[in-house]
């Protein structure tokens, strides 16, 4: 995972799970929202990695709780 190579987060998501790859509606925008797990992580709250890109693929951001 690209953010792992470049210390954005910790490097053990780079061997994360994929869990689900979905569309989503964000008032007009569709995005499309990738989850991973990484069992690696202790804090459950953490465990699920979201990030969000537009439907060409550049990632717009990403956070823990998939909103």
């Amino acid at each position: 995972m690209l953010l792992a190579e470049h210390d954005k987060i910790d490097k053990s998501w780079a061997d994360a799970s994929l869990l689900e790859v979905k569309e989503k509606k964000f008032g007009k925008f569709t995005e499309w929202v990738v989850s991973f797990d990484n069992d690696k992580i202790k804090d459950k709250s953490e465990r699920t990695l979201y990030m969000f890109l537009n439907l060409k693929g550049r990632v717009l951001g990403a956070n823990y709780t998939g909103n």
